[in-house]
């Protein structure tokens, strides 16, 4: 469906400062939802209002998860190690610099926007329920996606959550096999950006396959 709309935008008449958002107000259109807002002026002032908090990395100590010592909140969560293991190039463990209170690590999934390789923002999972977006981000325009087929997308599944991601591929391993990626979804505004990572990524994937 994103193929038909980008190659026929012309007849939606929809505005945009791209074709993604573009086809994101197409999409909408189809699922009887509201458009995303786009006001420049909004999104101009709420980037100013955010320029004294912008996401600093330098903020976070990040390192690979320990394979050997598994946090203890997958098991926690019924989550097998080689599961976790599968994921682990997906998933990291930080420390906030600047938490007074706790001087450990939580566990770090890296949001992407699909364009470039650059962390943009953390979703950070602790002890208990614990859970919050690292400091000064807008995970608005960006997200955690994993890609088990190394680059040559087959299957594409949405889910509510990473943890829900892990759950599924656990139970149906056997059935999706690792030519496979996953995007977690909790909002319909971040569903249609992850449709135009994954378009994204397959338009990439055919493009490399091609040449």
């Amino acid at each position: 469906m994103v193929t038909l709309i980008h190659e026929n935008l012309n007849v939606f008449y929809v505005s945009g400062k791209d074709d993604w958002q573009k086809i994101a107000k197409v999409m909408t259109r189809f699922a009887n939802m509201p458009e995303p807002d786009y006001k420049y002026d909004r999104e101009y002032v709420r980037q100013v209002a955010m320029a004294d908090r912008a996401f600093d990395t330098t903020r976070y100590e990040v390192r690979l998860l320990d394979k050997e010592h598994l946090p203890y909140i997958f098991s926690n969560r019924e989550l097998s190690d080689d599961t976790v293991k599968t994921f682990s190039p997906f998933i990291f463990q930080i420390r906030d610099k600047k938490n007074d209170r706790f001087d450990g690590y939580n566990v770090g999934f890296p949001y992407t926007n699909g364009m470039t390789d650059d962390v943009l923002d953390y979703e950070i999972r602790g002890h208990g329920d614990y859970k919050a977006m690292a400091a000064g981000t807008d995970s608005t325009y960006s997200a955690w996606g994993v890609d088990l087929s190394g680059g040559m997308s087959g299957k594409i599944f949405f889910l509510e959550s990473a943890f829900d991601a892990m759950a599924f591929y656990q139970i149906n391993k056997a059935k999706v096999g690792k030519d496979v990626d996953f995007f977690p979804a909790e909002n319909v505004a971040v569903f249609l950006l992850l449709v135009c990572m994954a378009y994204r990524q397959y338009a990439h994937d055919t493009y490399t396959s091609d040449t």
